[in-house]
């Protein structure tokens, strides 16, 4: 049997900037940004992934997972991340 790909579950609060949605990962000092929700969310984990491979561990996880938090357009709410 093979071993499970490693999983890393990230939280990210999505905002509205005039016409475009900004994603931010709570935790790692990642931001991107999309015309869409789903376009920034995809942007995001895209800079996650060059981050790890950048500044991670070795053998950082392969398969990244981003839980999307709701937050008020004011101010981004703080949510815990979820683990499988």
């Amino acid at each position: 049997m093979s071993e499970p790909i490693p999983t890393l579950h990230l939280t990210a609060v999505i905002t509205r900037d005039a016409d475009w949605y900004v994603a931010r990962c709570l935790e790692v000092e990642a931001v991107s940004q999309g015309e869409t929700v789903e376009e920034s969310l995809a942007n995001l984990r895209d800079v996650v992934e060059v981050y790890l491979e950048i500044s991670g561990p070795p053998g950082h996880p392969r398969r990244i997972v981003l839980v999307r938090s709701q937050a008020p357009p004011e101010q981004p709410a703080r949510a815990a991340t979820r683990s499988p």
